[in-house]
């Protein structure tokens, strides 16, 4: 039979709570983890839509779509942790005149490509002293300036000019093969911890799987009773890029905006804690 000191320390290592420094465990487009299915029954504990339109200047006529950011939570199944919860923030978009993708893609083909509609997501958390700058005042059209107050006119135009001059990657999208840690302008808002994750949502092996969200950000399991990875994603600045033919346009926004960011020290002190209650069951089962 295995040791306590090693089956506590095989747990601890697969586990990866320690290392957590996000609220991330898993992510990936589409609603939810593949064959994480008890997240359908996941309960919305909140959300927010924002406006926007992909032209710029937009002369009145432009269609406007939504960004749909929505926090979910359920009882993961066979979990070590008592009353334990996942937290699954959930993108989507609602679309021009209802529909889907493709329609609203074949609807602006003057403007969008056929082919590639991509979607870059930020993962980590922007420093808390940028991200209370966000401005709720941007999301009637959050097209229109809502990440300028967090990363500034010089980083969003930096990382502009970069796009324009990369090649796209395999899967046919520019930021794919883009590090903005490397921009200089933007230096105070990314660095090696920073997450973007980027898809191309017209890819055909993601055709008819993003029904009820276009990406998912799933968090480890934690106990219920701790609000931490919730505060941190309602007070976090979200933010999505989108790509796509002669369009490029960052969105932001921040579910709670009247409250400061929640910051990832939060997050490694809900991460130990996580151990020990995990390591605290292991023990007590072998007593």
């Amino acid at each position: 039979m295995a040791s306590r000191r090693s089956i506590i320390a095989a747990l601890v290592a697969s586990s990866g709570l320690v290392a957590a420094q996000n609220a991330t465990a898993f992510s990936g487009p589409g609603p939810y983890p593949e064959g994480q299915s008890f997240l359908d029954d996941a309960q919305v504990t909140t959300e927010k839509t924002v406006s926007f339109d992909l032209f710029y200047p937009n002369e009145g006529n432009a269609p406007r779509w939504q960004l749909i950011t929505r926090l979910e939570q359920a009882a993961p199944p066979d979990s070590a942790i008592p009353d334990a919860s996942v937290l699954n923030t959930v993108y989507d978009f609602g679309y021009p005149n209802g529909g889907n993708l493709s329609e609203a893609v074949a609807a602006s083909s003057g403007q969008l490509n056929q082919n590639n509609f991509c979607v870059t997501i930020l993962e980590s958390l922007l420093p808390s002293k940028e991200a209370n700058r966000y401005n709720a005042d941007t999301e009637s059209n959050a097209s229109d300036g809502s990440c300028r107050y967090a990363l500034r006119d010089q980083c969003l135009n930096a990382i502009n000019d970069r796009v324009a001059k990369t090649q796209p990657a395999d899967n046919g999208c520019r930021l794919s093969n883009l590090n903005v840690t490397d921009i200089v302008q933007c230096e105070w808002i990314f660095n090696e911890e920073t997450k973007l994750s980027t898809y191309n949502l017209l890819a055909p092996e993601l055709a008819g799987n993003l029904t009820g969200g276009f990406a998912h950000i799933t968090s480890d399991p934690f106990d219920a009773g701790n609000t931490t990875f919730l505060d941190i994603a309602e007070t976090r600045v979200h933010m999505v890029v989108i790509d796509s033919g002669s369009t490029f346009t960052p969105l932001c926004v921040k579910i709670d905006a009247e409250r400061d960011q929640v910051g990832s020290a939060s997050i490694a002190r809900v991460s130990m804690g996580l151990v020990a209650a995990a390591i605290g069951t292991v023990v007590y089962a072998m007593v």
